[in-house]
Order: structure tokens, then sequence, then C-alpha cells
């Protein structure tokens, strides 16, 4: 019993790559806090912290949005509760969105923004990355560029 015809190669391989390829994501909307970047980078706020949450089965459009915004809404007065911070931007790509600040102490941020998000939010995928950068370059080499 023959399992494969070899005369049929050539139609496997033009059709195999369609099956790997993904729809195309749309272009991300940055929203940058401007009024930062006379004063950047500001020796009071060392470190980054970067929330990262999507939503997974999104439809994109106006209430997504608003779920969005209202989550990072939610995560940017815990954070506040917490630690001095500045919010200084973020990026928003069809289900996920990244949350950029800049604050002056990590002390705990990690088990309270990972106890909030899985205590509020846990249907959602979220990651965070703390890490220090002083220099701001996050902000000035990545963000601040964008906002153009």
């Amino acid at each position: 019993m023959k399992l494969f015809n070899f005369r049929l190669m050539p139609v496997l391989l033009l059709v195999l790559p369609a099956f790997g390829q993904q729809a195309p994501l749309s272009a991300p909307k940055y929203e940058v806090n401007a009024s930062l970047k006379a004063a950047a980078p500001d020796a009071a706020y060392p470190f980054l912290l970067v929330t990262d949450l999507t939503i997974p089965g999104c439809r994109p459009g106006a209430e997504l949005n608003e779920t969005q915004a209202s989550i990072a809404d939610a995560a940017g007065t815990q954070l506040q509760l917490l630690v001095s911070s500045v919010h200084a931007g973020s990026v928003q790509q069809e289900c996920r969105r990244t949350d950029y600040y800049y604050v002056k102490d990590t002390a705990d941020m990690r088990m309270v923004m990972e106890t909030f998000y899985r205590d509020n939010f846990s249907d959602y995928r979220h990651h965070l990355l703390i890490r220090p950068d002083p220099a701001w370059k996050t902000y000035l080499d990545t963000l601040a560029p964008a906002a153009k």
C-alpha cells in the first residue's frame, strides 16, 4: 500500500505555508505621557515596571478599549497605594495592552501586583517586568519617539 504520492509534493508545498500563517496584527497604538519628556530621566524614579495584560478571545472595538483602560486604571491605582510612580505610557495592540511605569522603589511590588491581577483579573493572562532603568532608556528610546 502506497502512503504518499510524490507527484502531489508540489501541490503540498504550495498549500502548507498558508496553514502556518496568522492574520496580521493591527498596528500598535501608543499613548505616551509627553509631559515627562522635559524632565526625563527623573532620578527619583529609577526603576521600570512593565505590566502586560492579554484578554483572550477578545473582539477589538470600543468595549475592549474601555475594558483595557479600566484594568490599567485599577492597576495604576493599586501601584500608587504601594509606591510613588509615574505612568510613562502604554502600547495597545488588539487584545494586549502593555503599560510602563517608573517607580521609586520595588520592595514587595511583584508580590502585590501579582496578587492584584490574580485576585481581580484571573481570567486574563498577565506578565510583570521589573528592572532598573535610571536613564529612562525605555521611555526616551521607545515610547517618546513613537508618540510623534
